[in-house]
């Protein structure tokens, strides 16, 4: 049986990974980044609160070196985070509200055909 197209593997593999996000968004399961931004949140507000500022610059550093080895620039690195902790720690809003996962649509996993499902 000759191998499949690229082509045609990757048609395959967009209905899997689009039946996925189905189901999870059926079981209303959040993904691995929203829990990573939870996580940022919590440890800058945490932080932030209890005036740590030596352990936040060592979280801080960690988040830049890695970033760094990952390619990205330090100083551009730098000012993202900044934004971020003045955002969540001025008041401005940590996060909008996922507003749709509060609708009857993502309950019952209706989708309006681009995989975000309706209230996207």
């Amino acid at each position: 049986m000759p191998r499949k197209s690229i082509s045609t593997r990757n048609d395959e593999q967009r209905e899997r990974q689009a039946d996925l996000r189905r189901r999870n968004r059926e079981k209303r399961r959040p993904t691995r980044d929203d829990v990573a931004r939870i996580v940022l949140w919590q440890v800058i507000t945490r932080v932030h609160e209890k005036e740590m500022p030596k352990a936040w610059e060592r979280i801080a550093d960690g988040i830049l070196d890695q970033l760094a080895e990952q390619g990205f620039d330090a100083r551009e690195s730098e000012l993202v985070i900044e934004d971020l902790v003045q955002r969540y720690t001025s008041g401005r809003g940590g996060f909008r509200r996922k507003t749709h996962l509060s609708t009857r649509q993502a309950a019952v996993g209706e989708d309006n055909g681009d995989g975000r499902g309706t209230g996207s």
